[in-house]
Parts: structure tokens; C-alpha cells; sequence
């Protein structure tokens, strides 16, 4: 007679907070140690919010790539991730998760939006005076993004294939 055995540890998705306009990782420091503290991984994504919306999706979408990659070779199996998103951060993960290309990924578990300005922001108007880059633009209420793109894409900007929630 011949047995064996492997050992497996479950281990909760890790957590990805994703920070809004003109901010970085480091506003999630002390979310990120509560989390460890409760059993959880983490990690930012830190993007250049100023180049807009599309590009904060982009650099989402390469971050969860090269993490689940990093995790395989750990030795951990990631399929799908948690996402914790303020501001700026929210509307690019709807854009994200929304997309033609996240379709082959399906990478996103649950997103929890933190003052996620969901139909733009009126301050945004006020700071494109003073802040010209597309990170700001993409935040107009009026803008191509919020009143077009994000309403005709995968049921108005929100897959309902992911638990969402909103603070």
C-alpha cells in the first residue's frame, strides 16, 4: 500500500487599493496594516492619475497581471482579486472591469468604492482652471467619459458579474 499527502493553506484574495487624483499607495498605509493584522494581503497600484482614466485603467490591468504572476511563483494560486478604490481610483477600475479585454481576465472579485464620484465631479470643472491634464477632464460631469463612454459600456460602466459595494 502506497499514500501520500499534500498539505494546502486557503488563504483569503488579496486586497488592491487603488488611490484617486493626484494621490499615492500611501493613503491606504493604515487600511494595508489593519488588513495584515486580519489575515489579508495587500498591495497598491500606484498610477499617474493626471494622464487620465484610460491610462489608470491600463496600469490596473498590468499590475494585477504581473502580481498574479509574482504570486504563482510564491507558490500561490490567484485567480481573482478584491479591490478597495477612492475617488479617481473607483472610476478607473469601472473601467477596467467594464472593458472588451477584461473579459479574458475576469480578475476582479469584489470592488468597494470609497467617494467614488460615480457621475463626475463638479469640483473637476473648478480644477481643470488649474490643473489642465486628463485626469481632471475625465472628472467633468460633462466629460466624453462620464456622459458617453463608461453608460455604453458592459451595463453602464458597472459588470454585474463582480460584488460591488459603495461608501
Amino acid at each position: 500500500d502506497i499514500s501520500a499527502s499534500k498539505s494546502v493553506d486557503l488563504v483569503y484574495p488579496p486586497v488592491v487599493l487603488i488611490h484617486g487624483y493626484q494621490c499615492t499607495g500611501s493613503i491606504f498605509d493604515n487600511m494595508q496594516e489593519f488588513f495584515h493584522t486580519k489575515g489579508f494581503s495587500t498591495f497598491t497600484v500606484d498610477y499617474e492619475s493626471e494622464k487620465g482614466v484610460i491610462a489608470g485603467a491600463e496600469k490596473i490591468k498590468r499590475s494585477l497581471e504581473i502580481k498574479k504572476q509574482e504570486l504563482m511563483e510564491e507558490g500561490t494560486q490567484v485567480s481573482r482579486f478584491d479591490m478597495i478604490t477612492h475617488s479617481m481610483g473607483g472610476i478607473a477600475a469601472r473601467y477596467y472591469t467594464s472593458s472588451k479585454s477584461y473579459a479574458k481576465s475576469n480578475n476582479v472579485r469584489k470592488l468597494i468604492f470609497l467617494s467614488v464620484p460615480h457621475k463626475g465631479s463638479r469640483v473637476a470643472s473648478l480644477g481643470a482652471s488649474y490643473f489642465d491634464d486628463a485626469g481632471v477632464r475625465d472628472l467633468i460631469p460633462q466629460s466624453d467619459l462620464i456622459a458617453n463612454v463608461l453608460p455604453s459600456m458592459i451595463n453602464g460602466g458597472l459588470n454585474d458579474s463582480i460584488q460591488t459595494g459603495n461608501i
